[in-house]
């Protein structure tokens, strides 16, 4: 299908997006976000306020600042006392209000491994997208949690986990793993880039990681709404998407600049239409 007069909506008002894209990239965007505490989102912060955990009920290895919200997080179940049930991970609902599309968690650490691979036997997830690096301007971001040669086995706790498959392409790398727990086996899949695999994961969430759990992990999902709704409706509603994920994942958008990233990846799969609506 052809698209010839790309168009986007701002504030619910259609526009031709080429200056749309222009103006926000430029000051627009500061009339369009609240100021909340250093914060520049499309969502009040103080609705946090009563609204996540405690920070006693947060075990240590995880950033209170970037915790999990009680309304959309994660309950680990765990016949142990000794593990805990929370873990900084959130439901992120996709376009068209698609219940638990995505969990949006922190990357790993070292005290949490085992944890993150409780949450993929138990979500049943089969893709995992990693959106940031092990280290990255040489801190660590994110635990190793796989082995890294072929054929290799490591084990987490009760998980036995061997890496069956490394195809490394110039932007990203495409693992594929075989995990054991309690004499059950499952293949999951984790990716740093994402295409065509999508509507073939079924139910299952797909899992998105970063460093905090937040900023990156939002971001792929608000592209991923944007292309969703590009494709369902041929236009696209930046302000609307970001306001969707941030009422399920706050702070997800800290900066100015990831905002206005946004409108220009919008503006991006609106020149290239056709390449995105044909995503199978």
């Amino acid at each position: 299908m052809a698209f010839d007069d790309p168009i986007t909506r701002v504030n619910g008002e259609v526009q031709d997006v080429e200056p749309v894209v222009q103006a926000l990239v430029g000051s627009a965007p500061e009339a369009e976000v609240e100021q909340h505490g250093g914060h520049s989102v499309p969502l009040a912060v103080d609705q946090l306020e009563g609204y996540v955990l405690k920070k006693k009920s947060i075990p240590d290895g995880f950033k209170a600042e970037y915790q999990a919200i009680d309304a959309t997080r994660v309950v680990l179940e765990s016949d142990d006392a000794s593990h805990s049930d929370y873990i900084n991970a959130n439901y992120i609902s996709g376009y068209k209000d698609v219940e638990k599309h995505y969990i949006a968690t922190q990357g790993p650490k070292a005290s949490t491994v085992v944890d993150f691979w409780r949450l993929l036997w138990q979500e049943k997830v089969n893709r995992i997208v990693m959106v940031t690096q092990i280290l990255e301007m040489g801190k660590k971001k994110c635990e190793l949690y796989w082995p890294c040669d072929v054929g290799t086995t490591e084990e987490f706790d009760t998980f036995a986990v061997t890496t069956v498959l490394k195809e490394e392409y110039a932007d990203y790398a495409y693992l594929k793993f075989r995990v054991t727990h309690q004499d059950e086996k499952v293949l999951l899949t984790l990716m740093e880039l994402v295409t065509r695999w999508q509507q073939q994961s079924g139910v299952a969430p797909v899992t998105v990681h970063c460093t905090n759990g937040v900023e990156r992990s939002a971001l792929f999902a608000i592209a991923s709404y944007l292309m969703d709704m590009l494709k369902a409706e041929q236009v696209v509603d930046v302000y609307l998407a970001s306001c969707f994920i941030t009422s399920k994942c706050p702070l997800a958008l800290p900066l100015l600049e990831q905002y206005q990233f946004l409108f220009e990846l919008a503006g991006s799969f609106m020149s290239n239409f056709e390449t995105y609506a044909n995503f199978k």
